[in-house]
Order: C-alpha cells, then sequence, then structure tokens
C-alpha cells in the first residue's frame, strides 16, 4: 500500500509536532504500507526525518490556500499513484479517492470561539474553514477525531452517519517524562524564591492569559509571591492581554513573557514551573497540557473543550473566563502540598496511556481499513 499524506495546507505548530511523530513513530511491517509520499511546505519538510520508505515533495506553492485549491486542477495522490490519500489538516479539495481526514482545529467550529476574534479578515478566515473544512468531512471516506469531544460536537454539523470515522488521541514524547518532583511547603516560598506559575502557549482571544494575569495579581495582593511565566509569545495583538499587563504589571516585576522554542527544547520549559496553568477555553486536544501531564507539574486547567477528557483527576479546574475561579484553583494548590503531589501524580500516571506508538499504530490500521472498504465497494459506488 502506497500512502500518499497531503500536508501542504499546514505550515507548523501542533500540526507538524503530529506530523514529525506520526511519521517517526511509522513502521511498514507493522502497519502494512510500503511507501509513504509527503506533500507540505519546504519548512516543514526539513524538520521531518529522512526514512527510505519516505518520499518528501515540496508544495507548489507559498500560500496554504492556493495549495488547497491546486489539488483542483492537479492531483498529486494520483500523479503518484497513491493507493490512499491522508490529509491531517483538515483541507482537502482534490478529486482523489479514496481519502482520510483529520479534525484537529475546533475554532472554526465553535462560533463564541471564533468571534473572540475581532477583525474581519480572522471571521473570515473562521467562516471559510468551517465551510471547507465540512465540505471535505462530509467528501472523504474516513474521519479521524482527536478527541471525544470534538467528535461530539462536529458530528451534530455533519449529519452523516455513514461516514466511517475513529477517536485517536495524540501521544506524547518521552522527553518530557519525569516523575512529580516533591512539593514544597508555602513556608519555603519568598519573594527571592517565588512560586513559580507555568502558563505555555501563544498569546490568543480564546487563551485567556488576561485572566490568568489578574488571578495572579489577586493572590499577589494576598501576599503569595508569584512570578508567572508566559511562554510562548503573542502571534496576535491582544488588547486585553495588553491592558491586564498595564494595570497589574506595569514594571514587569513579576510576569515574563517569553517567544515560543522550538519543539525539541520544549522539555526544558516545564522544569521551570511549580505549578501549570492552562485556560484555554477551546481545544480539541491539547499538546501542552499532555506535556505538562507527563512533566509531572501540579496543573490548575480550563473545564471547557476536551480538557477534563484529557486531565481526568489529574487537575484542578476552573472556568478560564473567570480570573476569581483561576486564582481560587492555584490558591487551593499553593496552600497544599499533599494535594499538588496527588494530582500531579495522578495526571503524570494518566499521560502514560498516551503514546506516538499507539497513535501511529491506529491511525495507518485506519486509514489501510478505509482504503479496504473502499476497494470492496461496487465500482459505481466508488467516488
Amino acid at each position: 500500500m502506497k500512502i500518499g499524506i497531503e500536508n501542504s495546507n499546514t505550515k507548523g505548530g501542533g500540526g507538524n509536532t503530529y506530523l514529525f511523530e506520526l511519521l517517526r513513530h511509522a513502521n511498514p511491517v507493522e502497519d502494512g504500507f510500503e511507501s509513504i509520499v509527503l506533500w507540505s511546505t519546504p519548512n516543514v519538510l526539513k524538520t521531518i526525518e529522512n526514512h527510505p520508505w519516505l518520499k518528501k515533495i515540496p508544495a507548489p506553492f507559498n500560500s496554504t490556500a492556493l495549495n488547497s485549491l491546486s489539488h483542483l486542477y492537479q492531483d498529486f495522490g494520483e500523479k503518484e499513484k497513491c493507493d490512499v490519500l491522508f490529509a491531517p489538516g483538515g483541507t482537502y479539495l482534490g478529486r482523489f479517492h479514496p481519502f482520510v481526514v483529520m479534525a484537529q482545529n475546533m475554532l472554526p467550529f465553535e462560533s463564541k470561539e471564533s468571534h473572540r476574534y475581532t477583525s474581519a479578515a480572522w471571521r473570515l478566515k473562521f467562516f471559510l474553514l468551517r465551510h471547507l473544512q465540512l465540505y471535505t468531512f462530509r467528501q472523504s471516506n474516513g474521519l479521524i477525531y482527536i478527541s471525544n469531544n470534538s467528535q461530539g460536537k462536529i458530528t451534530k454539523l455533519l449529519h452523516s452517519d455513514s461516514l466511517s470515522t475513529k477517536v485517536i488521541h495524540h501521544g506524547i514524547n518521552d522527553d518530557f517524562r519525569q516523575q512529580p518532583r516533591p512539593q514544597k511547603n508555602i513556608e519555603s516560598f519568598s519573594s527571592e524564591h517565588p512560586i513559580k506559575v507555568l502558563y505555555v502557549s501563544p498569546v490568543a482571544p480564546y487563551k485567556h492569559q488576561w485572566n490568568v494575569i489578574s488571578a495572579m495579581g489577586e493572590l499577589r495582593q494576598k501576599g503569595y509571591p508569584i512570578e508567572l511565566e508566559l511562554a510562548g509569545g503573542k502571534r496576535n495583538k491582544v488588547r486585553k492581554f495588553d491592558e491586564a499587563i498595564k494595570k497589574f504589571d506595569p514594571e514587569n516585576q513579576w510576569t515574563k513573557l517569553t517567544e515560543a522554542v522550538p519543539y525539541e527544547e520544549m522539555a526544558a520549559i516545564y522544569t521551570h514551573g511549580d505549578i501549570f496553568v492552562f485556560a484555554s477555553s477551546c481545544e480539541s486536544f491539547s499538546m501542552i497540557t499532555l506535556e505538562a501531564m507527563s512533566a509531572g507539574l501540579p496543573i490548575a486547567c480550563s473545564n471547557k473543550g476536551a480538557m477534563p477528557e484529557l486531565l481526568g483527576e489529574g487537575a484542578i479546574y476552573f472556568n478560564p473566563e473567570d480570573p476569581r475561579e483561576i486564582a481560587q484553583a492555584v490558591e487551593k494548590l499553593i496552600l497544599s502540598p499533599k494535594f499538588r503531589e496527588t494530582i500531579a501524580w495522578k495526571a503524570y500516571i494518566r499521560a502514560k496511556e498516551f503514546s506516538w506508538d499507539r497513535c501511529a499504530r491506529e491511525t495507518f490500521h485506519f486509514i489501510s481499513k478505509v482504503k479496504q472498504e473502499y476497494t470492496n465497494r461496487p465500482v459505481d459506488q466508488q467516488y
């Protein structure tokens, strides 16, 4: 079986991490394929390890939109004589069949979340993505969800009972695995040795970093020696974020905004924190939170999206739109080292359930199943 992977509409981020790990753990013998052809942008292709069974082809355009549209006129899967095509980016407009697609991004499908972006350009982008991806999902021969939460929400929009689907969670790189550390009493912290609260994620309207700043400002006013590290940089100008910094820490005395780091350096980030906070209100699956779980950190987390599905009992939850709830959750962690240790171990043990080996096996087996189902159809039903 020759598999084509159409990744030309993904430039980086979590989608690139997924592709890197999927191919790194792929095994022709175990997964039942002879070769894989990968189309992606040159910058992404550079990050993918070479394999004797992998052929890399640069996408024809720098624009992800043009790459998607190019399949209307030239289908690379057919040109390379692939048996099945996989489009992990969620959008595919070509005529090749059978193809499998993945739903990774929930923002286009949750109007409340996409409307947090106030610019017309962003709203138009999400509107187009919603319709293009729903069209792709309906035309596909197989659809992979990365959480039960996203499956439940998108299924209601598809109105299709015949589509072959499967939930396959992402995995975690072993480089992140570190057993929970012994937890310190509150008396062990001071202004010289503050409680380091870590939030890893680029600043974005649905990530609610400003509410975390407000919550930590409230706790500092109570006398807790907190230092907040916001790792991930600013991809977007978010007015509420700038206003929160100006109000609670105009001199940047206890907030630290750091830029995103390469994936291979991410594991070191989690050694900086005593408590991990994640306040996103829209996640199909959070690789960042899984990394923090695997790194053995006590976690205070949003109760929205797929987060409870991912963490289970391995976190204390809060409403990410309520700074007071965030403050109360973090305060409970600060005051009880035993509670910190308990949930850190629960999250660490739970993280062991997520592996890239398992993800790769389930993904390629599902692709093979979809290809076989398509082959077994009468010719007049193969579209």
